[in-house]
């Protein structure tokens, strides 16, 4: 499985638990990559490829529309992880670094 986590640089707790969420799913096999959103628009960043399984956007709404602009054209699911002050995007504000490995690996979520 491969997983590519973005998250927001200005927040500074989702570059932490960025950080957190691949050492715990590199412990599980899982081959990831962790990237901040790039401020530079919405232009494709080349960072994924046809074998990415799954992404996770780890900030406030602004990082998750980044980070789905990415995403769209693989067709990957993705899951949003709120940091921000708004939540209309993000399926999960208040969640461990642990439960949302556990639900990526063991792919326990609903994609919509």
């Amino acid at each position: 499985m491969k997983v590519v986590v973005f998250y927001n640089p200005n927040k500074e707790t989702a570059s932490a638990k960025a950080e957190d969420l691949a050492a715990i799913l590199r412990s599980n096999q899982v081959t990831v990559l962790v990237t901040p959103t790039q401020n530079h628009g919405f232009e494709d960043w080349g960072l994924l490829d046809e074998l990415t399984d799954f992404a996770v956007a780890l900030g406030g709404d602004g990082t998750f529309l980044l980070a789905a602009k990415q995403v769209l054209a693989y067709g990957i699911p993705l899951l949003g992880v709120n940091f921000g002050h708004l939540w209309f995007l993000s399926e999960y504000g208040d969640i461990t670094m642990e439960e949302l490995a556990t639900k990526i690996i063991q792919q326990d979520y609903v994609v919509e």
